[in-house]
């Protein structure tokens, strides 16, 4: 079914679909990383041998890192619902401007979000569940947006059930306007705990 925007209908989206799909992917992940390190670790205590215990480090690593990021992973997930249940979902396409960034907190997609009749939105740092390189979408792809342009929120792919959460990259450049947003607004991303609501 086809919307006024060309794309699709906000009918034809299931959140709760798109929000399974983002978790199957983390514990699928991590069940993965955690059945390989456990292999990894039972031969040297098993077979006594010191020839296995660097196999055994890697295992142990890999459990280390299960437990420092799938935290992290699922608490982006409790994050994108609180915004999927906060701000309805409205078309923002065309993608208008997307490049790729590497920093402290890992791989993003930066983009600008296009609305009929209304201004773009500021470049906007967005992050997948795994926080993975992903194939950025070509521009003027189909997106849909819950949130607040000056607060961030989640980006949907209609298209793959793709979900990013986004903030704005220059979130400094906006205090005047977070300060200046009301109640209204600053309720709606409190409760969604968005960054900038979190005060």
């Amino acid at each position: 079914m086809q919307s006024v925007f060309g794309g699709t209908e906000l009918g034809d989206i299931d959140i709760r679909r798109v929000l399974d799909r983002a978790r199957s992917l983390i514990f699928r992940r991590y069940a993965t990383i955690v059945l390989v390190s456990a292999l990894l670790i039972v031969p040297a205590p098993a077979f006594h041998s010191g020839f296995l215990f660097p196999l055994a480090l890697l295992g142990i690593g890999g459990l280390l890192y299960t437990l420092r990021t799938l935290p992290r992973s699922l608490l982006w997930v409790g994050t994108c619902k609180r915004v999927l249940a906060a701000y309805p979902l409205v078309p923002r396409s065309p993608m208008i401007e997307q490049q790729r960034m590497t920093g402290a907190g890992g791989w993003k997609m930066v983009v600008l979000l296009g609305r009929e009749g209304i201004d773009l939105s500021p470049e906007m740092a967005a992050t997948e569940a795994l926080g993975r390189r992903r194939e950025i979408p070509k521009e003027g792809a189909e997106v849909w947006f819950a949130g607040d342009d000056i607060f961030g929120g989640v980006i949907l792919q209609p298209d793959s059930d793709e979900l990013f959460l986004a903030e704005p990259r220059e979130w400094e450049e906006l205090n005047i306007a977070r300060e200046a947003a009301g109640r209204a607004r600053l309720a709606t991303a409190k409760q969604a705990r968005l960054r900038g609501g979190r005060k």
